[in-house]
């Protein structure tokens, strides 16, 4: 008598479903973005005072709408006001933002970038562009348009949802 047994059949698994091309859009877009937003912090790890992501896109907001608030800062980034506090206040003692009365009520405080916070955010918009100029490298003059249409209609697709 032979001590071989006979061998069962292996299931096979079934094949895996095709992506689809939403899905393989959203990775694509998701890993384009963490890809940028690495470089960007590499850039800033090589500035002398470098920033979190977050408290560069505060000092980007003071810089472009100077004498705003905190809770203008709040409503514009969706964060709520602990954050935005703690996303201030090493701004303000790194002498990158500073503090002012409001003239018409001395209750709300204002906040601008000071001559240092406005330095630091034209180096950190000069790197922007470099990354920027690299990321659409080798792309034409139509690519770059039609790209900027179809991330227009693709923002516009998800803000009217």
């Amino acid at each position: 008598m032979s001590t071989i047994k006979p061998r069962l059949p292996v299931p096979v698994p079934p094949a895996p479903e095709p992506a689809r091309a939403e899905d393989d859009i959203a990775e694509q877009l998701h890993a384009l973005m963490h890809a940028f937003r690495s470089h960007l912090i590499e850039a800033g790890r090589s500035r002398e005072q470098a920033l979190a992501p977050m408290e560069a896109k505060a000092l980007n907001f003071f810089n472009r709408q100077p004498g705003s608030t905190a809770a203008e800062l709040v409503a514009h980034s969706g964060r709520d006001k602990a954050q935005i506090a703690r996303l201030i206040k090493p701004l303000l003692d790194a002498g990158l933002l500073a503090r002012e009365a409001d003239a018409a009520d001395g209750r709300n405080i204002r906040l601008r970038a000071t001559d240092t916070g406005r330095a630091m955010h034209r180096a950190m918009q000069q790197q922007r562009k470099r990354i920027s100029v690299k990321l659409t490298e080798g792309l034409s003059a139509p690519e770059l348009a039609q790209l900027k249409r179809l991330l227009a209609r693709m923002r516009a697709n998800l803000d009217s949802a």
